[in-house]
């Protein structure tokens, strides 16, 4: 069961689209990460045990709306934007990768390439990590360095 070509391409698509939401934000990275590590996984996990292909692309299309609703109020609820503003980047975020995850599909009869692209989209995030880190821990220095000039 492959499941960290699904997982690295939603944490590389889906965390650079949240950025939008409140760019370079430190707590809305980890907060994203988490929650798309947990409900990808959940996700791909459940699906692996499904064998009939109706009720595979059935639960997959259930599965996606409740990740839609609750990546929505996770982010409501922790980063306190609107709901339709959270509802709006978890559609867009869910279908880009979910439109990409479908267009590597052949990939998945590959034996090595799989893992190639996991390794490149991990890249892509790891990237992303350290840009946003690397803004929160300037900021975070920027304020002291004011704090302390203002003294």
């Amino acid at each position: 069961m492959n499941i960290l070509l699904p997982l690295s391409i939603t944490l590389a698509i889906e965390t650079g689209i949240y950025m939008i939401l409140k760019h370079k934000d430190l707590k809305l990275f980890i907060i994203v990460s988490l929650m798309n590590m947990v409900l990808n996984l959940g996700m791909n996990i459940a699906l692996h045990f499904i064998h009939d292909e109706a009720t595979y692309w059935m639960l997959l299309t259930f599965f996606e709306i409740v990740t839609i609703v609750l990546e929505s109020v996770i982010l409501m609820l922790t980063m306190k934007f609107s709901f339709l503003r959270c509802l709006l980047f978890s559609i867009h975020a869910n279908v880009i990768s979910f439109a990409i995850g479908i267009l590597l599909l052949p990939v998945y009869e590959m034996k090595i390439t799989p893992i190639i692209l996991s390794v490149i989209f991990l890249l892509v995030y790891l990237v992303t990590f350290g840009f946003v880190l690397f803004h929160a821990v300037r900021s975070h220095t920027k304020r002291d360095d004011d704090a302390r000039s203002a003294k």
